[in-house]
């Protein structure tokens, strides 16, 4: 009976993946035939929505996904896409988001490289973090908000004030500490890591972003021209979210060798 329920088991579980993975084939089928190379699609209406950033982001994105579900012939025409078209020069004229560009472009050619042994895509990685990386030229080191990938101009959003996201600031370094892993170009990780750093001893340890014992919040707005944090607005959800989950992420990566980072995701915990 036991090795009966386990093969059911095991087929209703091979089952339920290759539905994924034809409800995946499903979408992608739609992106490529209607808004191949274009940053997003809307299936409603078929046709792309308008560029954002202007480096297909729907193909670099997705790269990693074609590798785990084995669909070889897709991924391969993919890459070939990457190889032919994606540069720096595609982006947009106009200043783009440093966080989502990062998330989005630089680690999916990261993790893309990573999966395949493809060195195509590990060049179109730097020349995309070699780009992204003037935004970390604020004063206080914070990655401003916004880049222009043509000039290395940094900006931030007129509604923030002034101020950067936390979310924006703190959910980069994964991608930044593997580019210089991959490279041997430490500049990226010491920029990267000099984030936290900072976030870490602007902290005052009172109220009300702390606790008696010895718990710590981060608030969602951090000024770009001192590092400082602004107000005490605190947030799990957009803005600040992945920042508390990329400190336990980041200590992983590392090789727990940062403890510093273990202790600010166990302050948040607390």
């Amino acid at each position: 009976a036991g090795a009966a329920s386990a093969a059911a088991g095991g087929a209703a579980v091979a089952e339920k993946r290759a539905a994924v993975v034809e409800a995946f084939r499903h979408s992608w089928q739609g992106y490529r035939d209607h808004a191949w190379g274009r940053d997003e699609y809307q299936p409603v209406s078929r046709r792309p929505k308008a560029d954002w950033i202007g480096m297909g982001l729907t193909v670099v994105d997705a790269l990693s996904t074609l590798k785990l579900m084995g669909l070889d012939a897709e991924l391969a025409e993919a890459v070939a896409w990457v190889k032919a078209n994606l540069s720096v020069g595609r982006a947009l004229s106009r200043p783009v988001s440093f966080f989502e560009t990062t998330i989005r472009c630089l680690a999916g050619l990261l993790s893309a490289h990573e999966l395949t042994g493809d060195p195509a895509l590990l060049a179109s990685a730097e020349e995309v973090g070699a780009a992204l990386f003037a935004a970390f030229a604020s004063p206080s080191g914070m990655p401003y908000a916004q880049i222009n990938l043509h000039t290395g101009k940094g900006s931030v959003a007129s509604w923030t004030r002034g101020n950067v996201l936390l979310a924006e600031v703190g959910t980069v370094q994964l991608e930044f500490y593997k580019l210089a892993q991959l490279t041997g170009k430490h500049d990226y990780f010491d920029k990267a890591a000099a984030v936290f750093a900072t976030l870490d001893a602007r902290h005052t340890g009172k109220a009300p972003l702390a606790t008696e014992g010895g718990g710590r919040l981060w608030p969602l707005y951090i000024s770009p021209a001192s590092g400082e944090l602004v107000g005490s607005t605190v947030s799990f959800g957009a803005m600040g979210d992945s920042f508390y989950e990329y400190l336990l992420k980041a200590y992983l990566l590392v090789g727990r060798a940062e403890p510093s980072y273990l202790k600010m995701y166990r302050d948040v915990v607390r």
